[in-house]
């Protein structure tokens, strides 16, 4: 399940369930932007994935990679205790 909310003015996607309760596996950068994923809100963007959670933290770093041509963050967020990756696609 991908939880989507407003904070701090960043489109936050939180990833909150194990990768295989929720098929992402067939999507990739391209994909997703073409399904307007990201196109959606043009802005910042900060993807969360719980500590837990490895497939999903090796999903998303894919995906994120691809779709910002490796123009991101990641910091380890102690609230969930797990990466976050940050980024804009305001210019894309």
């Amino acid at each position: 399940m991908l939880e989507k909310v407003k904070e701090d003015g960043i489109v936050t996607l939180n990833h909150l369930v194990e990768l295989a309760s929720y098929d992402l596996s067939k999507y990739n950068g391209r994909d997703i932007n073409e399904n307007g994923l990201f196109v959606v809100d043009l802005g910042r963007w900060r993807v969360n994935q719980y500590d837990w959670n490895a497939p999903a933290q090796h999903f998303w770093r894919s995906v994120i990679q691809a779709y910002s041509n490796q123009n991101y963050t990641e910091t380890i967020r102690e609230d969930i205790k797990g990466p976050s990756q940050e980024f804009s696609n305001h210019e894309m």
